[in-house]
């Protein structure tokens, strides 16, 4: 019996890793804009305007008055105006959103970290290096799942790698290599939110 579940979680896990890869994938190959339901599409067009209008002309129009009700007051309205200014834009609404408490304006954009650290925003995006790793753990766990059916009529008879014939170990090896997927692609979406708040250009204020 405990060999039979073993063997369901471990089929289990290699589901949750497939699921994981097609996860990260598409949230990196889909934007922000295409997620938007048609009533954000028109409030953040309407923002949009008013950011350029206010860009070229600087005639307020409500862009301040909009931009403190999306984002709240603590956020520099100037990031908000150098994101949304441009057509098409450099970032999106949503990406302020998720990062505006981690926003730091003191001449130049800085990004506030875990603990009150405080850095420049990442120069380079690390997006292909976060699917890299994501695609490696997918391998291994799909290997390692392959390789628990394989045991089931053969051992490996090296000593060294007689740990491979526990299908327990393998199991909790799995859902290891889950839970630093999930850790990556969590740091993929922070760090490439923080990449493209890094390339805003804010006007001196």
């Amino acid at each position: 019996m405990q060999d039979i579940l073993t063997m369901l979680l471990i089929y289990a896990g290699v589901c949750i890793s497939l699921y994981q890869f097609y996860d990260v994938y598409c949230r990196q190959n889909m934007s922000d804009e295409e997620k938007r339901t048609d009533y954000e599409k028109q409030e953040f067009k309407e923002l949009s305007l008013k950011a350029r209008q206010y860009a070229d002309t600087g005639a307020e129009s409500g862009f301040l008055s909009a931009a403190k009700s999306i984002f709240g007051s603590n956020l520099d309205y100037r990031i908000v105006l150098a994101a949304l200014s441009r057509d098409p834009q450099t970032v999106s609404v949503e990406t302020l959103i998720r990062r505006k408490r981690h926003i730091v304006t003191n001449g130049e954009v800085k990004i506030r970290h875990v603990f009150a650290w405080v850095t420049k925003p990442p120069v380079k995006d690390t997006r292909g290096l976060m699917l890299a790793l994501v695609v490696a753990f997918t391998i291994l766990v799909l290997f390692l799942g392959g390789w628990s059916v394989y045991t089931i009529g053969y051992e490996v008879s090296i000593p060294s790698l007689a740990w491979l014939n526990n299908n327990v170990l393998i199991m909790t090896l799995i859902y290891m290599l889950i839970v630093m997927t999930y850790a990556v692609s969590l740091l993929d979406g922070y760090l490439h939110d923080i990449y493209r708040i890094g390339q805003l250009r804010m006007r001196p204020a």
